[in-house]
């Protein structure tokens, strides 16, 4: 430990593994969070003496290094939570028998990924050139949206009875920043057994909150429910809610 002299007297005691030579070392994520707040103590210290703006000047840059280093390591913890946890991608192994199509025998369908339909969705098919049948849920933008001389194209389908394939479906969760956050919504996905297959989260240091879009494999809406209702009682969560 060693501590920090500026001009004025003040003295801020700092880990030594902060600064050596000039430099710094990672000192994790616990280690920066300690930085962290020395450096708000220095900062209340200052205020109170009334010292010169260029000590605060200084102050704010510093501050500002130490938050992207916590930054970083959060970033870094992410990617090694999930890394661990996302599994291949087995959506893609359905049976034909998924989907029926109502007066016609079996054709090529492929499940659309505007809208992601999982079984127990209300849904629709629409003949492409070329490409088969594409499965929309009934109240997709892009089907509600058709012009009326493509609206002939849309035909009648329905989920085949006792499938056990599994569909990709996309949630958002909104929760205030916390350490251990992204722990806590692994160990929900793990405990009911949902593969994860992607993940995109973003923060907003103004607002201490964490904005994270997942993407997961279930096996129908029911399942989806359960999961969206286990993770929204993460504390620090303030909603989850299915994408499309």
């Amino acid at each position: 430990m060693f501590h920090v002299k500026p001009s004025d007297g003040i003295h801020v005691p700092v880990p030594d593994t902060w600064i050596i030579n000039g430099g710094h070392e990672s000192l994790g994520f616990d280690g920066m969070q300690q930085a962290h707040h020395t450096l708000l103590i220095f900062r209340i210290q200052l205020r109170a003496q009334r010292i010169g703006e260029h000590h605060r000047e200084r102050l704010r840059a510093l501050h500002q290094q130490i938050i992207g280093h916590i930054q970083f390591e959060r970033g870094a913890e992410q990617e090694e939570v999930f890394r661990k946890f996302k599994r291949p991608d087995k959506s893609r192994r359905r049976k034909k028998d998924d989907i029926v199509i109502e007066g016609v025998g079996n054709l090529m369908t492929q499940f659309a990924k505007c809208c992601k339909p999982v079984p127990g969705d209300d849904v629709i098919g629409f003949i492409t050139i070329g490409s088969g049948i594409t499965i929309h849920k009934r109240d997709c933008r892009n089907v509600l949206s058709l012009p009326e001389e493509k609206r002939a194209r849309l035909v009648e389908v329905e989920w085949g009875s006792g499938t056990d394939s599994v569909f990709p479906a996309e949630i958002s969760i909104t929760a205030f920043d916390r350490t251990g956050l992204l722990r806590d919504i692994s160990g929900v996905l793990a405990n009911d057994k949902i593969n994860l297959l992607d993940i995109n989260s973003s923060s907003r240091r103004d607002e201490q909150m964490v904005y994270s879009n997942l993407v997961i494999e279930v096996s129908s809406v029911d399942q989806l429910v359960l999961v969206i209702d286990r993770l929204s009682q993460i504390p620090n969560v303030q909603s989850v809610k299915r994408i499309h």
